[in-house]
């Protein structure tokens, strides 16, 4: 039997930069979550953001597609009903940042 690899890439430094010059997660509530959370963001200029939404094992259960955003503070509601309850990788793609965050399902 052959053992199974993988192969590991560098990661970009726009890729490692968890707040960007241009916008940060200030904070996601709740966290642990039921259903819903709101993720509050801080922006200095318009950029198109999507939303994208991991389980523990890499798979994609959650994507919003991308949408411009004007600068500013806002926030994204994001429904996530749907999930089992367990630990999340929530990361918010720009056009030349990636943020992630943790985020944890309860029943």
């Amino acid at each position: 039997r052959r053992p199974s690899y993988f192969e590991l890439s560098p990661i970009s430094e726009v890729e490692y930069n968890q707040d960007s010059d241009n916008f940060t997660i200030a904070r996601i509530y709740p966290n642990p979550f039921k259903d819903r959370v709101v993720m509050f963001i801080s922006m200095k200029e318009d950029d198109l953001l999507s939303v994208e939404l991991y389980d523990m094992y890499g798979h994609l259960v959650y994507n919003e597609l991308k949408k411009q955003y004007k600068a500013g503070n806002f926030n994204i509601s994001v429904n996530l009903s749907g999930l089992k309850k367990g630990s999340y990788l929530v990361r918010v793609k720009g056009q030349n940042t990636v943020v992630s965050r943790t985020l944890i399902k309860k029943d």
